[in-house]
C-alpha cells in the first residue's frame, strides 16, 4: 500500500517537493543506502534555497527600512544612481530604435529588389513571346 501511495505522490509531485521530501523521511530506512545519499542532498540543496529566499526577504525589508527613514530626501549617491539608469535605459531605448529601424530598411530593400526582379521578369517574359513569334512565322 505505501508502494502505491509513493507511485502515486511520484506522478503528481516535484523531486524536490518539501511535502514529498518528508513523505519519504520515513520511508528512508527501506531505501536503498545511494537512494538515501541523494535524498540527504536534496534535502540540503531545498533548505539553501530557502535559507537564500529568508536572507533576500530580510535584505528587502532592510532596504524597505531604509527607505522609510529616508522618506524622501535622497543621498547623493542615490541621486548619481538614477541618473545612471535614467541614462541606461535611454541609451537602450536608442539602440532599440536604431535596431528597428534598421530591420525596416532591411525589409524595404529586400522588397524593392524583389519588386524589381519581378519587373524585370515579367519584361522578359513579355518579350520572349514577340521574338518567340517572329521565329514561328519563319518556320511556317
Amino acid at each position: 500500500m505505501v508502494g502505491a501511495k509513493f507511485r502515486r505522490m511520484k506522478k503528481v509531485t516535484k523531486l524536490n517537493d518539501p511535502k514529498r521530501l518528508q513523505f519519504e523521511k520515513h520511508l528512508e530506512s527501506k531505501l536503498p543506502k545511494t537512494l538515501h545519499k541523494v535524498r540527504r542532498e536534496q534535502a540540503k540543496e531545498l533548505g539553501c534555497q530557502i535559507g537564500e529566499k529568508k536572507s533576500t526577504q530580510q535584505t528587502q525589508h532592510e532596504a524597505e527600512l531604509v527607505r522609510r527613514i529616508k522618506g524622501t530626501h535622497l543621498t547623493a549617491s542615490d541621486t548619481i544612481q538614477d541618473f545612471e539608469l535614467a541614462q541606461l535605459a535611454e541609451l537602450h531605448q536608442e539602440r532599440k530604435k536604431e535596431v528597428e529601424e534598421s530591420k525596416r530598411r532591411q525589409m524595404i530593400q529586400f522588397f524593392t529588389e524583389h519588386v524589381e526582379k519581378q519587373k524585370k521578369q515579367r519584361a522578359e517574359a513579355t518579350d520572349q513571346p514577340k521574338l518567340d513569334k517572329p521565329e514561328q512565322t519563319a518556320s511556317k
